[in-house]
C-alpha cells in the first residue's frame, strides 16, 4: 500500500514553501482595508512570509497589515510591523480556526536581518 504525504504540497506534490521556516506561537494583530481589526495567533515564519490562525476565512491576493513581538537572544523582542498580501486560506479542525499564509511584501534589510537571526536561534 503507498501512503503519500501531500502536507504543505500543492497538487502535483511540490511543496510551495520557498524559504525555511520556524514556529512562532505569539499573538498578532492583522489589518485589512476596510476591515475590522483581528486578533490572530502566528504559527510559523520565514524570510518570505509568516503563518497565521483566524476566526475568519480570508480571500487570497488581499492586502493586509500585521503587527506582532518577535523573540530575541536573552529574553529581548522586537516589535514588528509588515505588510503583505494572503496567499491561502483553509479551515484547520485542529487549529480551531482559518490557517492562513501571508506573503511579506517590501521587507526592509533589518527586518530580514531580524527573522534570519531567529530562524537560527
Amino acid at each position: 500500500m503507498l501512503n503519500i504525504d501531500n502536507t504543505n504540497n500543492n497538487d502535483d506534490g511540490i511543496n510551495r514553501r520557498e524559504n525555511d521556516r520556524k514556529m512562532l506561537h505569539t499573538r498578532a494583530i492583522l489589518a485589512i482595508p476596510g476591515k475590522p481589526i483581528l486578533e490572530v495567533r502566528t504559527l510559523d515564519i520565514s524570510i518570505g512570509g509568516i503563518g497565521i490562525v483566524a476566526s475568519v476565512n480570508l480571500v487570497a491576493r488581499i492586502p493586509c497589515k500585521l503587527a506582532f513581538s518577535l523573540p530575541l537572544r536573552h529574553g529581548k523582542k522586537i516589535n514588528v510591523e509588515a505588510e503583505g498580501y494572503v496567499t491561502h486560506s483553509l479551515f484547520s479542525n485542529s487549529h480551531d480556526g482559518f490557517k492562513i499564509g501571508i506573503r511579506f511584501k517590501d521587507v526592509s534589510p533589518e527586518l530580514e536581518k531580524e527573522i534570519a537571526r531567529y530562524l537560527r536561534t
